[in-house]
Protein backbone atom coordinates (compact mmCIF):
# COMPACT_ATOMS: atom_id res chain seq x y z
CA UNK A 1 0.00 0.00 0.00
CA UNK A 2 1.89 2.97 -1.26
CA UNK A 3 -0.53 5.17 -3.19
CA UNK A 4 -3.14 5.88 -0.51
CA UNK A 5 -5.47 8.76 -1.37
CA UNK A 6 -8.60 10.20 0.18
CA UNK A 7 -11.29 10.98 -2.39
CA UNK A 8 -14.86 12.21 -2.49
CA UNK A 9 -17.32 9.87 -4.21
CA UNK A 10 -19.03 12.13 -6.71
CA UNK A 11 -19.57 10.04 -9.81
CA UNK A 12 -21.87 7.04 -10.10
CA UNK A 13 -18.86 4.77 -10.59
CA UNK A 14 -17.11 6.12 -7.47
CA UNK A 15 -20.23 5.66 -5.35
CA UNK A 16 -20.81 2.13 -6.64
CA UNK A 17 -17.14 1.28 -5.95
CA UNK A 18 -17.78 2.11 -2.27
CA UNK A 19 -20.59 -0.45 -1.97
CA UNK A 20 -18.58 -3.59 -1.05
CA UNK A 21 -16.85 -1.83 1.86
CA UNK A 22 -20.01 -0.05 3.04
CA UNK A 23 -21.90 -3.36 2.94
CA UNK A 24 -19.48 -4.74 5.53
CA UNK A 25 -20.89 -2.19 7.98
CA UNK A 26 -24.45 -2.13 6.60
CA UNK A 27 -25.14 -5.70 5.38
CA UNK A 28 -28.81 -4.93 4.74
CA UNK A 29 -27.84 -2.70 1.79
CA UNK A 30 -28.31 -4.04 -1.72
CA UNK A 31 -26.09 -3.20 -4.68
CA UNK A 32 -29.08 -2.68 -6.99
CA UNK A 33 -30.38 0.33 -5.02
CA UNK A 34 -27.22 1.63 -3.32
CA UNK A 35 -26.58 4.39 -5.86
CA UNK A 36 -30.20 5.56 -5.77
CA UNK A 37 -30.16 5.64 -1.96
CA UNK A 38 -26.93 7.65 -1.84
CA UNK A 39 -28.23 10.12 -4.42
CA UNK A 40 -31.39 10.63 -2.35
CA UNK A 41 -29.35 11.12 0.82
CA UNK A 42 -27.09 13.62 -0.96
CA UNK A 43 -30.11 15.90 -1.34
CA UNK A 44 -30.17 15.97 2.48
CA UNK A 45 -26.46 16.85 2.73
CA UNK A 46 -24.94 13.34 2.91
CA UNK A 47 -21.49 12.87 1.36
CA UNK A 48 -19.21 9.88 0.82
CA UNK A 49 -15.45 9.96 1.15
CA UNK A 50 -13.20 6.97 0.63
CA UNK A 51 -9.62 5.85 1.07
CA UNK A 52 -8.20 4.12 -1.97
CA UNK A 53 -4.99 2.46 -3.05
CA UNK A 54 -4.51 2.31 -6.78
CA UNK A 55 -8.24 2.57 -7.46
CA UNK A 56 -9.20 -0.05 -4.86
CA UNK A 57 -11.57 1.24 -2.15
CA UNK A 58 -10.20 0.37 1.29
CA UNK A 59 -12.36 2.47 3.66
CA UNK A 60 -15.51 4.58 3.40
CA UNK A 61 -16.99 7.42 5.44
CA UNK A 62 -20.50 8.78 5.05
CA UNK A 63 -20.91 12.17 6.66
CA UNK A 64 -22.71 15.48 6.62
CA UNK A 65 -22.05 18.98 7.87
CA UNK A 66 -24.84 19.83 10.30
CA UNK A 67 -25.92 23.19 11.50
CA UNK A 68 -27.96 23.82 14.62
CA UNK A 69 -29.08 26.88 16.53
CA UNK A 70 -27.29 25.71 19.65
CA UNK A 71 -23.80 25.51 18.15
CA UNK A 72 -21.50 26.20 15.24
CA UNK A 73 -21.61 23.87 12.21
CA UNK A 74 -20.15 20.44 12.93
CA UNK A 75 -19.23 17.25 11.15
CA UNK A 76 -21.63 14.36 11.78
CA UNK A 77 -20.36 10.90 10.76
CA UNK A 78 -23.16 8.56 9.72
CA UNK A 79 -20.99 5.66 8.55
CA UNK A 80 -17.31 4.87 9.02
CA UNK A 81 -15.88 1.53 7.95
CA UNK A 82 -12.65 0.02 6.74
CA UNK A 83 -12.73 -3.06 4.60
CA UNK A 84 -11.54 -6.41 5.86
CA UNK A 85 -8.35 -5.94 3.87
CA UNK A 86 -7.32 -3.23 6.37
CA UNK A 87 -7.99 -5.20 9.54
CA UNK A 88 -4.93 -4.92 11.74
CA UNK A 89 -3.39 -2.00 9.83
CA UNK A 90 -2.78 1.34 11.51
CA UNK A 91 -2.49 4.60 9.61
CA UNK A 92 -1.48 8.10 10.45
CA UNK A 93 -2.54 10.84 8.09
CA UNK A 94 -0.62 14.10 8.23
CA UNK A 95 -2.82 17.03 7.29
CA UNK A 96 -0.82 19.92 5.83
CA UNK A 97 -1.04 23.06 7.94
CA UNK A 98 -2.19 21.30 11.11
Amino acid sequence: MTGLTINFARTDDEIEACFPVMAELRPHLRPDNFLKTIREMEREGYKLAYLSDGGRVLAVAGYRIKRMLCCDPFLYVDDLVNGMVLSGFHFRIDVPGS
